[in-house]
C-alpha cells in the first residue's frame, strides 16, 4: 500500500474508532475503503452502475458511492460543504462534487449510513 492510500486508511480507522468500533473493525473497514476508492476521496469511476443506478451512475468518492451519492451529497450540504444542484447522471458535474469532499466528510456519512440504511450489514461486522 503507497505512503498516501496508507495515511488515507489511518484517518479513516481512527474516526471509525472514535465512533465506537474495534480496532480490527475499523481496520478492515479503512483498508476495504482505502482500495475502494483507491486512496483518492474524489476518484470518480463514469458509468460503472448504469445498470442498478441510472439516476446516478457514476461511483464516486473514497467508498465508491453510486445510487448512494445523492444521500453523501446532502448529507455534505448539511455538513456545510458547498455542492452546486447538478444531475447526477453528469459525469463532469459528478467529478466536481466529488473534489468538494473531505475525506471526513466522507468517513462521516459512512458511519451514519451504518446506523441507519446500512445498518443490517453493520450488524454483521
Amino acid at each position: 500500500m503507497s505512503a498516501e492510500r496508507l495515511a488515507i486508511a489511518r484517518r479513516i480507522a481512527e474516526a471509525y474508532i472514535r465512533a465506537g468500533y474495534t480496532p480490527t473493525q475499523a481496520a478492515a473497514i479503512a483498508g476495504n475503503m482505502a482500495w475502494e476508492g483507491g486512496g483518492k476521496t474524489d476518484l470518480v469511476n463514469p458509468g460503472d452502475n448504469w445498470k442498478n443506478s441510472p439516476r446516478s451512475p457514476h461511483s464516486i468518492g473514497i467508498g465508491q458511492w453510486n445510487d448512494r451519492a445523492p444521500a453523501l451529497i446532502e448529507y455534505a450540504r448539511k455538513q456545510g460543504i458547498d455542492i452546486p444542484r447538478g444531475d447526477y447522471r453528469d459525469v463532469s458535474y459528478m467529478r466536481d462534487v466529488a473534489r468538494r469532499l473531505p475525506l471526513e466528510t466522507q468517513v462521516g456519512f459512512a458511519i451514519q449510513e451504518k446506523s441507519g440504511p446500512e445498518g443490517r450489514a453493520n450488524s454483521m461486522i
